[in-house]
């Protein structure tokens, strides 16, 4: 910027700075902690916590400031594109945005902004991390949104019958067979603690990729380059099965564990079937998996916050 352009555009009116996210700054991305329920402190801290277990010495490059709101951003820059503006987190009932980012066409104002105050590092000089370790902050950050979010496929807690068979899904569900199919697809466990497994995508020797629960048995990944599984997706084993060995075809899932595991077929009264009421059409196998495809209803995006937006939307307060 010329001294004739700092003349003209920083003057006597000038309130405040904000910076463009996205391309035109190198990739930049901001994740906002908005503070409009009071508690973006508990949330900040607590997903720092998280990501200095996890990754130290990713969290110690980040730049970080603070808003007069007591809402917090963090800045980095990424090796590939950013994407758009997202929201990470929302309130239960979907109205308040708690966790979103400002990338591709967002901006968000920074210090010497009044009331903006710098926290860690330099925002002359942010970190350029991997796509990876991107996607990793943002799954960390998803963790604390409270809308209830159907997962691809979900059995529930109940063990699920239809005609007294027990569905496979479930079945394979309840067991290891995860860890097995994983390993077969390239994937290597990096470290079990507590409840918790990470694991590192095929041809990653160093950042964890995807963490599996072992609680609540899902599989959530954090990764665009898990093809053919989706950044941030969240799998049951019987999810990853079909995924992986079956293009997503749960109907050819279910025939193959059922192939496998011929006694999942018998009836729990100890009735099993006869070989010809055992070839089950592709119908009838799909109503034993219990399969269906729900999808989230959108939900109405809530205003943006007061100290960050879109970069052709408004302007900077």
């Amino acid at each position: 910027m010329t001294d004739d352009e700092l003349r003209r555009y920083f003057t006597a009116n000038t309130y405040g700075l904000a910076i463009i996210c996205g391309r035109v700054s190198g990739h930049l991305l901001t994740l906002d902690f908005d503070n409009d329920d009071g508690l973006a402190t508990k949330r900040f801290n607590a997903w720092s916590e998280a990501v200095l277990s996890g990754k130290p010495h990713l969290y110690t490059k980040l730049v970080i400031t603070t808003s007069p709101s007591g809402g917090y951003h963090v800045r980095l820059r990424c090796t590939e594109p950013v994407g758009g503006n997202d929201k990470l987190a929302k309130s239960k009932d979907g109205q308040t945005t708690l966790i979103e980012t400002r990338g591709e066409g967002g901006y968000a104002v920074a210090p010497p902004t009044p009331g903006y105050e710098l926290t860690q590092g330099t925002l002359t000089n942010p970190p350029t991390i991997s796509a990876d370790d991107r996607a990793y902050l943002m799954a960390t950050a998803r963790q604390f949104n409270q809308v209830e979010r159907k997962p691809e496929n979900n059995f529930g807690t109940k063990v699920p019958k239809l005609d007294g068979q027990q569905k496979a899904g479930h079945l394979y569900n309840q067991t290891d067979g995860y860890r097995e199919l994983l390993t077969r697809h390239e994937w290597t466990l990096e470290k079990a603690f507590d409840t918790q497994e990470r694991w590192l995508r095929p041809g990653s020797d160093s950042d964890s990729s995807a963490t599996f629960h072992t609680d609540s048995r899902r599989f959530n990944v954090f990764t665009p380059n898990a093809g053919p599984l989706e950044d941030g997706g969240s799998y049951d084993p019987y999810g990853l099965l079909a995924r992986l060995e079956f293009d997503g075809n749960y109907t050819a899932a279910t025939r193959h564990l059922y192939a496998e595991h011929p006694e999942w077929q018998i009836p729990s009264n100890g009735y099993k079937p006869g070989r010809p009421e055992q070839a089950a059409s592709d119908d009838q196998l799909e109503r034993m998996a219990g399969l269906h495809s729900e999808r989230p209803k959108e939900v109405e995006r809530p205003a943006d916050s007061r100290d960050a937006g879109r970069a052709h939307g408004r302007g900077a307060r």
